[in-house]
C-alpha cells in the first residue's frame, strides 16, 4: 500500500485524469504495476487517499530514482 503525495508532472511520468484528479506516474514504475487501486479511507487516527497496486516491491527499487525519500514522494507500506 502507498500513500499519495502531492507532485508535478515531468517528463519522467504519465498523467491519467479520472474525476477531476491528475494521477500522476513515474513511466518507470508504472511499467512494473499491472493494477492500480485508489480509495478514500477515513480513520480515527487518519485518513486520506490511499492507493492499492499489486506490484511485488523489490530490493533493487529502493536505489531508483522513483523510491527515493524526497519531500513529496512517500514511502511504499509493505
Amino acid at each position: 500500500m502507498f500513500d499519495i503525495a502531492l507532485d508535478d508532472a515531468t517528463e519522467l511520468d504519465i498523467v491519467f485524469k479520472h474525476d477531476n484528479y491528475n494521477i500522476v506516474i513515474n513511466k518507470e514504475l508504472a511499467s512494473k504495476i499491472n493494477s492500480i487501486e485508489i480509495f478514500f479511507e477515513k480513520g480515527i487516527s487518519k485518513s486520506g487517499f490511499r492507493v492499492l497496486t499489486n506490484i511485488c516491491w523489490k530490493f533493487e527499487y529502493r536505489f531508483k530514482d522513483w523510491a527515493k525519500n524526497s519531500p513529496n514522494i512517500q514511502i511504499p507500506i509493505i
